[in-house]
């Protein structure tokens, strides 16, 4: 059954991928970060953008997700993207992740 999961999510990663919602080109690249707006200026405030749907691809700003699978993981001050092994060559191959060294790892918690 972890074959067939880790081989649907893929399947996911590799859609969004080719064809990125706004959220995930956001998130995986470095130079947008969240920001507060108001009174006229923009604070930068660290950590990724958020944002998306819970029906879809979306981020808290800190994760990455599909409905309620986290695929990545960004934290401020950090130019390291944590990805799920099983997305990791996927991700690291899109040319979508700018400012960020994409590392694999076994689990996002």
């Amino acid at each position: 059954m972890a074959a067939t999961a880790s081989t649907d999510l893929l399947t996911r990663v590799n859609a969004a991928l080719r064809k990125p919602p706004r959220i995930v080109s956001q998130f995986l690249n470095a130079g947008l970060v969240a920001a507060v707006h108001g009174a006229g200026a923009t604070t930068a405030i660290g950590g990724a953008p958020a944002g998306g749907s819970p029906k879809g691809w979306w981020s808290n700003g800190v994760y990455l997700m599909f409905k309620d699978q986290a695929i990545a993981c960004r934290s401020s001050g950090s130019r390291a993207l944590l990805v799920l092994e099983c997305c990791a060559a996927a991700v690291a191959g899109s040319g979508l992740v700018i400012g960020l060294e994409p590392v694999p790892v076994a689990i996002l918690d």
